[in-house]
């Protein structure tokens, strides 16, 4: 009976961690209101899903471009960018992936790994200069399999 107790508690708590964690969007609320006052509007692109240690840093826009910045404790960083984009979508891929329903493509060069996807015209692109032994290639494809357009 304690046991069952015990359990019941253990998935109550992770249950809540994961709802506050869900609750928590990676661009603060108030970031994502600024990004859709100013941003060219069909740029207004914003992850929903980060990997575990990293944080919002910061974000700049042009005419044809968006790109939201986020660090870690070391000081390492993503770049998720939003770009105007004609052609075809796999142009340069070396892998492709299914994430949550959503085909995502990466590639890498010596120094920067990046996935993306693209959507009514926009290429949503994550990148880092991390290499694929120290970030994962399927964890860049969630981050940009995340992205979505925000109001």
């Amino acid at each position: 009976m304690m046991r069952q107790a015990l359990l019941l508690i253990a998935v109550a708590t992770a249950a809540g961690a994961s709802a506050a964690a869900a609750a928590t969007p990676v661009v603060p609320t108030f970031t994502q209101h600024q990004i859709a006052k100013k941003a060219t509007p069909g740029l207004a692109y914003v992850p929903g899903r980060l990997a575990i240690g990293w944080h919002y840093l910061r974000w700049t826009h042009g005419p044809d471009q968006l790109s939201i910045f986020f660090a870690d404790k070391a000081g390492h960083r993503i770049a998720f960018t939003a770009t105007v984009f004609g052609g075809s979508c796999r142009t340069g891929m070396e892998k492709s992936f299914q994430q949550a329903g959503v085909k995502t493509y990466w590639s890498h060069t010596s120094d920067e790994q990046q996935a993306w996807r693209c959507v009514n015209g926009v290429r949503l692109v994550a990148a880092t200069s991390l290499g694929p032994d120290h970030f994962a290639d399927v964890g860049l494809g969630r981050i940009a399999a995340s992205g979505h357009r925000i109001h």
